[in-house]
Order: structure tokens, then C-alpha cells, then sequence
């Protein structure tokens, strides 16, 4: 990030604070220069990893408080939270984490909003509110039962359609690269798991694939409908002269 011109923006900016997530810096690549840039005060979290994620505040003013703990062992595990206390409110800077790499990483994104709801709303009942920044890594609009469009091609798409098996998404389109049974199979290994990790008592719907997904027709299907692979994904061959 120093490397990418931090020092131009934050001098642009002149901003009273600024919060980074996603620094994958360790504590001794830290230099002085990164630590008080500009007049800035920085407060950081470490990743026990070596080159993962990481968050960073750089404020004006002193805060009458500052940590990257919170005694949850949920929250201080992985470098992702700076709090700091300011004369009339709480800031956070946050890197939640992701939950698409699989169902155990769904329940700890879980616990990670669990435990970050509880904590919050203990200090925002003391009677100071809170401020949080940070990357939220979650979508927007409610993506569960709704449809997915395409699953990519080979792995890419074998994790994708996992991870919208999983909260009971819909696939219209696949690649014929990615098994169909596979892909099944992955949906119901997770699909109960995660149901059972947001507290719903029971399984997601589980997506269902046309029964010839995964033949080795050289179209794809969409929705029953044959389709054209896209140009780049057909398969050529070259003439030898």
C-alpha cells in the first residue's frame, strides 16, 4: 500500500482519519515513516500469518483510547479490528471476515458478527455512539434462495457453486467442466451445516442441476436451452503446415 502512493493520498485527503483493512504487513515491516506519516498517529493489527489481512487507523488527534483486543477470541484472532475511543464516540476499523471459502469460514464470519454485535452494543448502552469502517465482505441484498446465473469454468466454479449450494442458491447455467454430481455433492455435504450454523434448525433447500448437467456435449445448457460456449472457452486446434 506504501508502495502504491499512501503518502500522496493521505496528504491529499487531509482527512481526520483514515482506515485501511487488508495491510498483510507484520509488525516489523512497520517502518517509522508508515507509523507517523503527515502528522498522522497510526494504531495497527497484526496477523499471526505472514501476509494476510491486516487493518490499520491513522487519526489527527490523540484518542483517549486505542487497542487491537477486545477479549473475544473471535474477534482478535487474524489482525481484523482497531478500536479506538474518541472524545465523543467509539471508531472502528474492521476487516470481517470472508465466508466463501468454505462452511467452517461461514460459522466463523458467523461468531465474527456475533461476538462484534455483542461488543458494540455494550459500549453504544455506556452512552457514546459507535463508528465502524472497514471491509464488510457481505453483500448488500439478501442472496439466499435467490439464483445464481453462471458457474465458472473448473475450480473457480466448483468453489462458487459450493458456496451458493450452501445457502440454498439456484443454478441456471453451469460448464460442462464442472461434474454435476459433484457439484451435488458438494451442496448437500454443506447445505445442512450452514443452516445449522445461522441457527435455522434445518437444511437449506439443496440446488438441483438438470439431469444432464456435466455431459460432455460441446454446448453448455442454460434454463434446458442449448448455448453457445463463449469464444474464448472453445477448444481449438492448431495446423501444423
Amino acid at each position: 500500500m506504501w508502495k502504491k502512493g499512501l503518502l500522496d493520498v493521505l496528504g491529499a485527503a487531509a482527512a481526520d482519519v483514515v482506515c485501511l483493512q487488508e495491510t498483510k504487513l507484520q509488525a516489523e515491516q512497520v517502518t517509522d515513516e508508515m507509523r507517523a506519516p503527515l502528522g498522522y498517529r497510526s494504531y495497527w493489527s497484526f496477523a499471526e500469518r505472514k501476509g494476510y489481512s491486516g487493518v490499520a487507523t491513522y487519526l489527527r488527534a490523540e484518542p483517549l483510547a486505542a487497542g487491537a483486543r477486545s477479549d473475544s477470541p473471535v474477534l482478535d484472532v487474524e489482525g481484523r479490528l482497531v478500536h479506538t475511543e474518541l472524545p465523543d464516540f467509539h471508531l472502528f476499523n474492521v476487516y470481517f471476515p470472508n465466508g466463501g471459502m468454505g462452511p467452517e469460514r461461514v460459522q466463523h464470519k458467523l461468531a465474527f458478527y456475533e461476538a462484534f454485535l455483542t461488543f458494540t452494543e455494550t459500549l453504544r448502552k455506556r452512552g457514546k455512539g459507535v463508528v465502524v469502517c472497514g471491509d464488510v465482505n457481505t453483500a448488500h441484498t439478501e442472496l439466499e434462495g435467490k439464483t445464481l446465473g453462471i458457474v465458472g469454468i473448473g475450480n473457480i466454479g466448483r468453489r462458487v457453486a459450493k458456496f451458493c449450494g450452501a445457502i440454498g442458491m439456484k443454478v441456471l447455467a453451469y460448464d460442462k467442466y464442472v461434474p454435476a454430481a459433484e457439484i451435488r455433492d458438494s451442496f448437500e455435504a454443506c447445505a445442512g451445516d450452514v443452516a445449522a450454523m445461522a441457527g435455522r434448525g434445518g437444511a437449506h433447500p439443496v440446488a438441483r442441476l438438470p439431469r444432464d448437467a456435466g455431459r460432455t456435449a460441446s454446448k453448455r445448457r442454460v434454463g434446458g436451452h442449448a448455448c453457445e460456449p463463449p469464444p474464448r472457452f472453445r477448444k481449438t486446434r492448431s495446423r501444423r503446415r
